[in-house]
């Protein structure tokens, strides 16, 4: 019984002093994927690109779940590339990458300090962190297509689908729009 007590001391000390003193976490992983982690860093970096590619800051919460749950989805993604073995070169990579980097100057009067600005980065920095983003977003694409490639659905299969669940099983799906005409 005294063995149990101390040990609850130990236990209880141990969370005070950790809640005492201030945290000087660098960075945590948040998430293993297979061998790959998600890191808190990576997810606050993916959040800043995203708010500076669609200059979005409402709900911020929201906004870094959906990041999260692509983040997942990369990961997996890229494990199950591992798997299978695929490969893209150096110059499929770099060709997609000016490819985006076009668009973008395109999308802006052909002006590289606007980007620049947007990113807080030179344009070779943008192309630099552009190439991971890139290549795996190729994998991700490799791999979705490898998975649905034989799969073929029809309109009528899919209402057959739904005709075998009972109506009052189904989720009721708010309307986002609503449209009226007056004639």
């Amino acid at each position: 019984m005294k063995k149990v007590l101390v040990a609850i001391l130990f236990i209880i000390i141990g969370l005070h002093t950790s809640f005492a003193q201030p945290s000087n976490v660098v960075d945590e992983i948040i998430a293993i994927v297979g061998g790959e982690i998600i890191t808190r860093s990576e997810l606050e970096k993916e959040y800043a690109t995203y708010a500076a590619q669609y200059n979005v800051m409402d709900n911020e919460e929201e906004t870094r779940c959906l990041l999260f749950s692509y983040l997942l989805r990369q990961k997996l993604y890229q494990h199950q590339s591992e798997i299978d073995s695929l490969v893209f070169t150096d110059q499929e990579v770099d060709a997609r990458v000016n490819y985006q980097l076009n668009y973008w100057l395109g999308q802006v009067g052909g002006n590289e300090k606007i980007i620049e600005d947007a990113y807080h980065k030179t344009m070779s920095e943008i192309k630099k962190d552009l190439r991971e983003v890139v290549r795996n977003q190729m994998i991700a694409d490799k791999v979705q297509q490898n998975i649905t490639e034989g799969v073929t659905i029809t309109p009528s299969e899919v209402k057959r689908f739904y005709d075998r669940i009972p109506y009052d099983s189904l989720p009721t799906v708010q309307p986002e729009y609503e449209f009226g005409h007056i004639v």
